[in-house]
């Protein structure tokens, strides 16, 4: 079989190792175990691929263990399959009978009834009704604030947004202006320098980034600030009206402007100096 290792914790020189390695390690001698024993024919096992994640959210809806078959056009399944885990919520005690219950569900006389309830049939991912559900929480999340007494990011589980922490907006910075850097050294850089942030949030981490950048660039002498213009795009207008109005009143942007783009878009120009 064909493990993807997806994910790999860097650990620090006298730092305390993750339990990455661990669990990696019981996760390939369980299903050698379950080979040996028979749970898990040697036939399928070829053409089985196991991916070992690290899911961002610990609290999230997908299963530590989950199994994910190949149909042909009639939707009959095939003999390839896969095993994602979710190396952040597994524990060493329960992951071999998860294992064990996820491979019974690849052998061919296995039961088709898994006991879930299945609220849609299969279809591409971006057709998928988890958008509905993604667009439903983005339009009332005034109201789901005002309810909880608190802002969406407190709800996460450390707090706050991993990508808005103060050192990770400005490795982000650095490395956007050694780009920059580079092409202006190679004269390739345009006149106009365009920044395009997908998926939006509440404009957070576009207000840190830009409130960074204009720091570093003034403390290099280069300029390129002046020449920003920052677009914000999300596939949800809502949340994306939202992170606009939270950023209007800043010192860097103008009025925005909306695009007609298949990804909602609007533009806010740098506009601090001038």
């Amino acid at each position: 079989m064909i493990v993807h290792i997806n994910h790999i914790s860097q650990t620090k020189k006298g730092g305390k190792k993750s339990q990455l390695g661990e669990l990696a390690s019981l996760v390939t001698g369980s299903l050698v175990d379950l080979v040996e024993g028979g749970q898990l024919d040697a036939r399928i096992a070829p053409s089985l691929r196991i991916h070992l994640d690290w899911i961002q959210y610990k609290t999230n809806f997908r299963d530590p263990v989950i199994v994910r078959r190949t149909t042909d056009a009639s939707g009959k399944a095939l003999a390839l399959a896969e095993v994602a885990i979710d190396l952040r919520q597994c524990n060493a005690a329960d992951l071999p009978l998860q294992l064990e219950r996820a491979v019974k569900q690849i052998t061919p006389n296995s039961a088709e009834n898994d006991g879930r309830v299945y609220l849609d049939d299969y279809r591409p991912y971006r057709e998928c009704m988890i958008w509905d559900f993604n667009r439903l929480f983005w339009r009332h999340l005034g109201e789901w604030e005002a309810a909880s007494g608190r802002g969406f990011e407190a709800a996460l589980p450390t707090g706050q947004s991993d990508a808005n922490r103060p050192d990770a907006v400005n490795d982000s910075v650095v490395e956007f202006w050694d780009l920059l850097k580079g092409l202006e050294a190679k004269g390739q850089l345009p006149a106009e320098i365009p920044i395009l942030e997908i998926g939006v949030g509440a404009g957070t981490r576009a207000a840190a980034f830009i409130d960074r950048f204009q720091e570093y660039d003034a403390a290099n002498g280069t300029k390129y600030y002046d020449r920003l213009q920052f677009i914000l795009g999300d596939y949800s207008p809502d949340t994306l009206a939202r992170a606009c109005v939270s950023l209007a009143g800043t010192k860097h942007t103008s009025s925005p402007r909306r695009s007609t783009r298949s990804i909602p878009t609007r533009r806010c120009r740098s506009t601090a100096s001038r």
